[in-house]
């Protein structure tokens, strides 16, 4: 996790940790003032259920909602908030997710905030 270039924080691990670390990046890309990108890693299981994973998934979920609250929250100040999806690694590359996260902390993904982008290789059909 971290900021990178003042305009980009990438972050990972507890949902706690998530709203610690957003508070206090997002408030250093907002006093940057040229606007950026924050991309938070969920899961899968944020989005589809599994049996015996209802802690977790209920985490990741709140992941899903945190990113939408921040993502209308930070919009006037030009930052967009996003969150992947990755499934196993068994099923995508690292190359796959990092792609994702480049497009969307990159200018091409200039118009996109508040989404949850899936990354799994057609796993959830």
């Amino acid at each position: 996790m971290g900021l990178l270039d003042g305009k980009v924080a990438f972050i990972t691990g507890a949902a706690r940790g998530h709203a610690l670390t957003l508070a206090r990046e997002g408030a250093d890309i907002i006093a940057g003032g040229r606007g950026g990108s924050v991309v938070i890693t969920s899961s899968l299981a944020a989005i589809y259920a599994n049996p015996n994973t209802a802690h977790y998934s209920a985490a990741k979920a709140g992941l899903v909602m945190l990113v939408k609250v921040l993502a209308k929250e930070l919009a006037p100040h030009s930052i967009r908030v996003n969150s992947i999806h990755p499934t196993t690694i068994a099923a995508v590359e690292p190359a796959d997710i990092s792609n994702a996260i480049l497009y969307l902390v990159s200018d091409a993904g200039r118009y996109v905030t508040g989404i949850t982008h899936v990354i799994d290789a057609g796993g959830q059909l």
